[in-house]
This record gives structure tokens, sequence and C-alpha cells, in this order.
């Protein structure tokens, strides 16, 4: 969960709510430590999405998540903003629905922010080679949201399948995990460059499955002080259940 000023605690839900398709819920401490639960929204199953993810703080105190399923194109997934009105409701607005072709089934959950109030997020299948795709929602006038491809996983030995939320260096360089593909198909540590022409360059920094390292890095990853990078692997190490790692620059 994450938490705003006034000490309220915001989630999800995957499943259940009015439509038993989850819920974004939120939590109000009150006397003697008591907590009041309540449902800012519910989603429908078809075109809002269902099963969201975790959630983000945005400007103007909206809240951004995704869904694995659902969306206008069938079942591939959304992205999709909450405001708070003034009357103490919550809008929800789907700012895109995958389609398969530009990524399907966004599992990251947890979406970052630029600088700039631009969304980055990975979605687990799809794109132009069915491995997946990092992707950037492009925040534009009037409150429309332009998608863009970063990169399209799954050509040769670049990953598949990137299960885990991006991170931003210092630099404005993303860093995130494949859970699969690599020379060993067992995952990869990637990282990716923008370039002057507005498009990305990847770059795999480290291929999992070479001995002991690990494998399924389906985690996300942490910066340290020195640019060092954390994470773990679901799978593989020398007892076959999953390693802690650090990758190095």
């Amino acid at each position: 969960m994450i938490r705003d000023s006034a000490d309220k605690f915001y989630g999800t839900a995957g499943s259940g709510g009015p439509y038993n398709n989850g819920t974004v819920f939120q939590l109000t401490r009150g006397a003697n430590d008591s907590w009041t639960g309540s449902v800012l929204y519910g989603f429908g199953g078809s075109g809002d999405g269902y099963a969201p993810g975790s959630l983000i703080f945005g400007p103007g105190r909206s809240l951004y998540g995704t869904t694995s399923g659902g969306g206008t194109h069938g079942d591939f997934g959304t992205v999709f903003q909450l405001t708070p009105e003034k009357n103490g409701t919550w809008s929800e607005k789907v700012l895109h629905s995958f389609n398969g072709q530009d990524g399907g089934d966004p599992q990251a959950g947890v979406l970052v922010l630029d600088a700039a109030g631009n969304l980055y997020g990975t979605a687990l299948f799809g794109g132009a080679f069915g491995g997946g795709v990092a992707f950037e929602l492009v925040r534009g006038a009037n409150g429309k949201w332009t998608r863009k491809t970063l990169h399209n996983f799954g050509n040769g030995n670049d990953g598949a399948g990137p299960s885990s939320e991006l991170v931003f260096d210092s630099a404005g360089n993303l860093y995130g995990t494949t859970a699969n593909g690599g020379a060993f198909n067992q995952g990869t540590v990637f990282e990716l460059t923008p370039g002057t022409n507005g498009g990305w360059t990847e770059r795999v920094l480290h291929t999992f499955g070479n001995g002991q390292d690990g494998a399924e890095p389906i985690g996300g990853m942490i910066f340290d002080a020195s640019g060092n990078l954390y994470g773990t692997t679901f799978n593989g190490g020398a007892h076959n259940g999953g390693t802690v790692f650090e990758i190095t620059p």
C-alpha cells in the first residue's frame, strides 16, 4: 500500500468488490488506532479492466495503476487514473487499453513517473516479437495521453517476459528484469537508454542461468548510493531456492 500526507493508506484487491473484478480501497485512521476501509472504485471487468496491481501517486493527488486483464480491445489489460473529486468521490479514467500488438498483461503493477509526469511500465507479453514490452505514456494537453513503445522484447537474447517495475537512475536511464529469455532462457537484467531522436536503446547487463547465479528474476530492483543494483531471483542458485544479487557498474 501507499500513504498520503494525511496518513491515509491506499491499495488494491485483485478480486472482489461490487463486480468481483477487484477494487481500489482507502484505509482511514480513527480514534483508538481504529481503521475504516472504503472502496474508491470497483472494476467492472470489461472496458475498465480487472485485477488491478499496485498504485502510485501522481500530480494532483491522482492515483495511477494497471490492470492485468480487460480493456476495450479484449483481455490485454489497461493503465488507469483515479482522481479525487470535491464531493469526496473518485473518478476513474482509462489512459490506455492494450491490444496485444502494443503489449498485454502489465503485471508489474507499479508504474514510475518522470519529472514531466509521464508514466513508464512493462507488459508481460505481446509486442512485435511476443516477448512483452517496455512502454511510456506521454502526458499531453487536455488530459490526453499517448502510448509509446520503448522496447519490444523477444528478439534474440534481449530477454522476454518483463514482469517487474522499472527504476530510473540519475541520468534518466531505466532498468528492469525479464523473467525469461536471454542466452540461457533464465531471465535478464536490462538497461534502457534514451536517445536524442526520442528512441530508446536496450542493453542486457546480465543474463541468468550460467552457473549458480539464479533464474527468473521476477521482482523489481533498487539502487544504492553508489549506483549498484540489487534484486532477487525466484529460482536457481546453489540450493535452487533463488538468489539475492548485486549488479555493479
